[in-house]
């Protein structure tokens, strides 16, 4: 089945060939990247329902995020 998925692109150059593939390439990278930012923020959400400052600190600065308000220079400390 999958060469209807494929038969749209039949009669296209290959330069057009070529473009579809670099796109289903970035596609590919971002999906994979939004899994592991997805996983990321459950992660957070998790350490944050221990109500553990600490933790919460520990995954805001190893997701390269500034643990501090750029604006009041205060940590940032989120609470249920």
């Amino acid at each position: 089945m999958s060469w209807v998925v494929e038969e749209w692109k039949e009669g296209l150059s290959t330069s057009a060939l070529q473009k579809i593939q670099e796109l289903v390439r970035q596609l590919d990278k971002l999906k994979k990247e939004q899994q592991q930012r997805q996983f990321q923020l459950e992660s957070l959400e998790a350490c944050c329902c221990k109500d553990s400052p600490a933790c919460y600190f520990d995954h805001v600065t190893s997701l390269g995020a500034p643990p501090f308000s750029s604006a009041t220079n205060k940590l940032l400390v989120f609470t249920s």
